[in-house]
């Protein structure tokens, strides 16, 4: 499951209401949580451009030479086996809260919670974020929802 997370989180991005540079810079930990949050809903039930809206540079240029309806397939295909996986639809997923750690004023780490049991969410979905022309930016290329890792480090802060 992890594989196709991450792989169509590569083919991806999530809506606009990133925070703005100003607000990014003089709070990071809640815009960075607000850019969580937009990643995974993006993730979760957005459209490929609202998914590319999301992503940093890296991680955009990445897909850049697959068709627009090349995407759209893979992320519907995506989600059907992400359905079928959690056992619910995923615009029916809730957010709970977001961690954050190794927070600077331009980079960080932030990990969704869901209500789901962690043996659908995984034991590892921290994502990696910078700031990138003034907004939030998700910069690991990877999905926020169904990472897998022998060992999860664990929060600073909520």
């Amino acid at each position: 499951m992890t594989a196709i997370l991450t792989a169509c989180c590569a083919c991806t991005a999530g809506p606009s209401s990133t925070p703005s540079s100003s607000s990014a810079l003089r709070e990071p930990a809640g815009s960075l949580q607000a850019a969580a949050i937009s990643w995974s809903k993006a993730f979760l039930t957005g459209t490929v451009v609202d998914i590319r809206e999301m992503e940093g540079q890296q991680c955009v240029s990445n897909t850049a030479h697959y068709s627009p309806e090349f995407l759209e397939r893979y992320l519907k295909a995506t989600r059907e086996a992400m359905e079928q996986y959690v056992g619910i639809p995923l615009d029916r997923i809730r957010i709970t809260g977001v961690l954050t750690r190794n927070l600077t004023s331009t980079q960080g780490e932030a990990e969704v919670q869901y209500d789901l049991p962690s043996s659908k969410v995984g034991n590892d979905n921290w994502v990696t974020y910078q700031v990138q022309d003034g907004r939030w930016k998700e910069s690991s290329c990877q999905a926020p929802i169904g990472g897998e890792s022998e060992t999860s480090q664990s929060s600073t802060s909520r």
